[in-house]
């Protein structure tokens, strides 16, 4: 894919604009929020600009003053669901995980990741979006980027090692 046609993708992907003003940051969470539960209800087939739209009380066109379109909307509810998971590997790796045994370890890390996925409306069908959906590939790649990372960091702490390779 040339540069042009990623700057393209990645501008039918972004917010119109960055909400300055409190309301339009409460309007543009309200959208994602309703997004979420709609995907639960309806499922991603079924989700359209219309049906968020109406949902929300707005009209489609003020509605596309947030977001060019719904895998745009998809897209922002991708990163908010990544920003929280980084949030909480973060505080994770900030503990002291050398004296914790594997069995703490894990049950602390589960903790925190489930606590992260409840928090997300709509997951399920989100994550089969960004599989199924082209433009969302990315957030998948940048989901495994983010566990793998982490997760080996912190592994290294514990004392794991990998066995050579044969």
């Amino acid at each position: 894919m040339s540069n042009a046609e990623q700057r393209k993708r990645k501008s039918q992907l972004t917010p119109r604009r960055e909400p300055v003003q409190a309301r339009a940051r409460e309007r543009a969470r309200q959208i994602l929020d309703t997004t979420g539960r709609l995907l639960e209800e309806v499922g991603l087939n079924d989700l359209t600009t219309i049906l968020i739209a109406k949902e929300l009380g707005v009209s489609v066109g003020s509605l596309y003053h947030y977001f060019p379109n719904k895998h745009a909307i998809l897209y922002a509810m991708g990163e908010q669901w990544l920003s929280s998971m980084t949030v909480a590997l973060e505080e994770l790796e900030q503990q002291d995980l050398e004296n914790l045994d594997l069995q703490q370890f894990l049950a602390e890390l589960l903790d925190r990741l489930v606590a992260v996925y409840r928090e997300q409306r709509g997951l399920l069908p989100l994550v089969q979006a960004m599989w199924g959906i082209p433009e969302l590939h990315e957030l998948d790649e940048r989901h495994d980027e983010l566990l793998i990372s982490h997760l080996s960091a912190m592994y290294k702490r514990l004392g794991f090692v990998c066995p050579p390779m044969k």
